[in-house]
């Protein structure tokens, strides 16, 4: 029996701070598992354990902030992965969107700026060259046959992968 609560206080906080320090050390072990096998998200967690159990815990503090960096490398590689993806088959508003996110994450990725810009560039020739296509068939149907082949040539040039300007060509 205890005399007062201040003394049971002292004694469980002993206890407590005893059982955390044998926990801690099998959490770091735990952790450095995971990070080795690439499972950032629960490596992460874990160090959040350990820094709930020893916040001052400088192993547990260096991992919570190269795994951070980590996670946020991660999902901005996964959202260019996407924006590649859906630029692959003309989804170009999604592309830009996944790309706009993963530079809301990091304002100064190359990577994503670069293909922000290409998709923009890639949008616009395509674009151009539906435009050019729409004044190749108005010449066509008036029958100015150059001026339709030198529109669908021009597209073509913008859009090498359209299978309409051919049409024109041939």
């Amino acid at each position: 029996r205890y005399p007062d609560l201040e003394d049971l206080r002292v004694d469980l906080g002993m206890v407590i701070q005893e059982l955390g320090e044998a926990e801690v050390a099998g959490m770091e072990k735990d952790a450095e598992s995971l990070i080795q096998a690439g499972r950032y998200d629960e490596a992460l967690a874990m160090a959040g354990r350990i820094l709930r159990f020893d916040h001052r815990n400088a192993k547990a503090r260096k991992w919570r902030s190269e795994l951070r960096f980590f996670q946020k490398e991660s999902r901005i590689k996964t959202l260019i992965d996407e924006a590649d993806e859906k630029a692959a088959v003309l989804d170009f508003p999604t592309a830009e969107s996944r790309l706009q996110e993963a530079l809301q994450i990091d304002p100064e990725n190359n990577a994503a700026r670069s293909r922000l810009v290409q998709i923009h560039e890639v949008r616009e020739k395509k674009a151009r060259a539906q435009r050019l296509l729409a004044e190749a068939r108005v010449e066509w149907e008036r029958q100015n046959f150059t001026g339709a082949f030198e529109h669908a040539s021009e597209a073509a040039q913008n859009d090498p992968a359209s299978a309409e300007a051919p049409e024109f060509l041939n």
